[in-house]
């Protein structure tokens, strides 16, 4: 649905240079309304490309934080989640099984892998998808709360330095670091995204009245058979 969206506006956006080019070259071309002239009707149209770049480029910009927090949790070799059983097995080796330390550990990890991360929707602008979002955010803000109380813990528990330097207590607080960007790149990119697409949303919007317009003054000013009528009667918005 995203694509077909990204697709009407790009179309929409061509036509209307279509029709400024071919008003630009008509003589005594004066509308009543200035929003309407060849300079007004140029300034908006280059408003249009620069509202369709942005939401285009904001997009992309939505699913690259989007694919770079789910390789930090999940996918990357040095994922958080990748880094949990390395942990458990240096506290098992250090402590014992039936340590205090390990119980703890044991616990949050299980917190950690229950914790179902919710997949952001691919349009978090559609209405339809305002609940998606908060869920996933929800679930990625719970996870890496949990992988902090993890760190912490690690932290208070006695001469725990495992040999493993990545998943020491400097390293995992500069993963959860990481993890907490992360989730705030994303809904960053979010709420720029939900703005940008809406000030595009608004921008077009006037497009039709716009055009409409001026396919009525031409019609009235050269006439329905003129060349210029004709090539701009089929332009639609």
């Amino acid at each position: 649905m995203a694509g077909t969206s990204e697709m009407s506006y790009g179309a929409k956006l061509r036509r209307a240079y279509d029709l400024l080019s071919i008003i630009e070259k008509a003589e005594a071309y004066q509308p009543p309304r200035q929003e309407e002239s060849i300079e007004q009707f140029g300034e908006y149209v280059k408003k249009l490309e620069t509202a369709n770049v942005s939401s285009s480029n904001l997009r992309n910009t939505y699913k690259v934080s989007v694919d770079e927090r789910f390789d930090a949790f999940r996918k990357a070799d040095d994922s958080m989640e990748k880094n949990l059983a390395p942990i458990r097995g240096s506290v098992l080796a250090q402590y014992g099984k039936s340590s205090t330390q390990m119980t703890i550990v044991v616990g949050i990890i299980r917190k950690i892998r229950s914790t179902k991360l919710t997949k952001p929707p691919v349009d978090p602008t559609n209405p339809a998808s305002k609940q998606a979002v908060s869920d996933s955010q929800r679930s990625y803000g719970s996870a890496t709360q949990f992988f902090n109380d993890l760190v912490n813990a690690l932290e208070n528990f006695p001469n725990y330095a495992p040999s493993n330097e990545k998943i020491r207590v400097p390293a995992l607080k500069e993963r959860f670091d990481k993890l907490h960007k992360l989730n705030n790149d994303v809904i960053s990119s979010t709420q720029d995204m939900q703005v940008a697409v809406a000030d595009r949303k608004a921008l077009f919007e006037d497009l039709k009245d716009r055009t409409q317009r001026i396919k009525s003054y031409v019609k009235a000013q050269y006439g329905v058979k003129s060349q210029i009528y004709k090539a701009i009667k089929g332009l639609k918005f």
